[in-house]
């Protein structure tokens, strides 16, 4: 299945990060909300404008004390929600996942 930006998955739908199409500062801002490849996202909100993220898998401490917004229950354990820009939803390439 061919990769696409975050920014165009619809909500409610469950992503894989292929990459982060960026320089190093924003990779290493998206590897610091745990948003690297491998993991898996929940799309809550697409836009117009910021997309609201929801992260399956658990992320370190350090991370979560920088992107809390709260934590839920989702049958996969803890996951975070991330308000992502646009911009930078628009260099984070996902595939959908597999059911």
């Amino acid at each position: 299945m061919h990769s696409f930006p975050l920014a165009f998955a619809p909500e409610g739908t469950y992503v894989i990060v292929e990459d982060v199409k960026a320089g190093h500062g924003i990779q290493r801002r998206m590897a610091e909300l745990g948003i690297v490849k491998g993991s898996v996202l929940r799309v809550v909100r697409a836009g117009p404008g910021p997309v609201i993220i929801e992260r399956v898998s658990s992320i370190s401490k350090e991370s979560s004390c920088r992107c809390f917004v709260g934590p839920l229950s989702n049958g996969f354990g803890r996951s975070w929600r991330l308000l992502i820009s646009l911009g930078m939803a628009l260099k984070v390439l996902v595939r959908v996942k597999e059911a």
